[in-house]
């Protein structure tokens, strides 16, 4: 009786341990998953944010040309202006 009562209560130790290692793995999964979703989110928004980046120099790079050609235009402007007055006098 005594030896089938110990082999039970090997057997439950052995099961209850066996659960405890099965809900350490799921939890051990469920963390990896949650770091790889993490780290697949933050990989999607450094891509977002270099793509932003990108676009901000892009405008910038407009902008500068823009302002370059207006001051070329304003200084051809200012130019003629002065030929303008020197023909004048």
């Amino acid at each position: 009786m005594r030896r089938v009562l110990a082999e039970n209560g090997a057997k439950y130790k052995c099961a209850k341990f066996c659960r405890r290692l099965a809900w350490a793995k799921y939890k051990c999964a469920k963390f990896f998953c949650r770091l790889a979703w993490s780290k697949y989110k933050c990989a999607k928004f450094c891509r977002r944010l270099a793509w932003a980046k990108y676009k901000c120099a892009k405008f910038c790079r407009r902008l500068a040309w823009a302002k370059y050609k207006r001051a070329k235009f304003c200084r051809r402007l200012a130019w003629a202006k002065y030929k303008c007055t020197k023909f004048c006098r």
